[in-house]
């Protein structure tokens, strides 16, 4: 006779193993949708003022390129541009184009445009612009980080 300790050991173990086969079957989502999914959460820190956890996404030797000159020292400018964000009131921001173009499992180009309304104090005259972003990204210790961006202020928006 089997014991109800021994059907409860057993009941578990197939418990655990169902488990472990979902588990597994659960696809690693694809480069195009983690490269999507980083550019939205670098920009809902854009949108939400927060510089720090911004510039968390850059890669420490990265490369910019803005309004047709390279940045000199992109770290500097990047600090900046993150401190600045924290004075910034971004009042809409939306895409009107997005391409993730996959180089490899560990690189990536994402292109995009869109319009932004953006004072630089709750006080200010809102502007609005249409900006032309591409970054490169690459997997670093696991993590998407942009390692080059270009920006470009294509025209005011209208």
């Amino acid at each position: 006779m089997i014991s109800k300790g021994t059907v409860l050991a057993v009941a578990a173990l197939w418990a655990v193993a169902c488990f472990n086969r979902a588990v597994a079957q659960i696809p690693e989502p694809s480069v195009d949708t983690t490269i999507q999914q980083t550019v939205d959460q670098l920009f809902n820190y854009f949108k939400t003022g927060q510089g720090t956890r911004f510039r968390e996404l850059y890669a420490p030797d990265i490369s910019v390129y803005k309004d047709g000159a390279f940045i000199a020292d992109p770290q500097a400018y990047l600090i900046g541009f993150s401190q600045g964000i924290s004075q910034l009131h971004v009042h809409t921001l939306i895409w009107t184009r997005r391409e993730v173009h996959v180089l490899a499992d560990d690189a990536a180009v994402f292109a995009g445009e869109f319009k932004e309304t953006i004072s630089s104090s709750a006080s200010s005259e809102p502007r609005d612009y249409q900006v032309a972003w591409t970054a490169l990204f690459r997997k670093i210790d696991g993590a998407w980080r942009i390692v080059h961006e270009h920006t470009s202020h294509v025209r005011p928006a209208r």
